[in-house]
This record gives C-alpha cells, structure tokens and sequence, in this order.
C-alpha cells in the first residue's frame, strides 16, 4: 500500500509541476493541499470520520492562498 502512495506521489508532483501558476509557489501550495488530502484519507482508513467536511476544508484554504498570492503579484 505505501508503494502506491508513494508512485501516486510522483504523478501528483509531475502533474502540479504542469499546472499553470497562478503564483509562485502555487504549485508547491498545490502540491501540499494534495498531501494533506491523501493523508486524511488514509487516516480515515483506520478511523472513520467525517473526511468531505476536512477536505472541503483543504480546498477552501487553498483557495484563499490563490486569492491572495494573486492579488499580492497584482500589487508589485
């Protein structure tokens, strides 16, 4: 099981180093969103809790961090 994880990684790395920046360290933000998520996910695995309500969670600061590292570079 770790060994898939670890090759689901390596896509998610490849494919987030693909997607367009939005800021500069959009896709490291974006990389890190996607951890967090795979790892609720796996947490949930051995305990079951209420896993759509933290990943919304994720997104939603991911989108914050978008919002606001746009509208930073728009000031420089």
């Amino acid at each position: 099981m770790f060994a898939e994880e670890g090759q689901l990684l390596e896509v998610l790395k490849r494919q987030c180093s693909n997607a367009p920046l939005r800021y500069r360290k959009y896709q490291r933000d974006l990389l890190d969103a996607l951890a967090q998520i795979l790892m609720i996910e796996r947490v949930n695995r051995t305990a079951p809790s209420n896993v759509v309500q933290q990943i919304e969670g994720k997104c939603e600061a991911l989108a914050e961090l978008v919002l606001r590292g746009n509208a930073a570079e728009t000031k420089e």
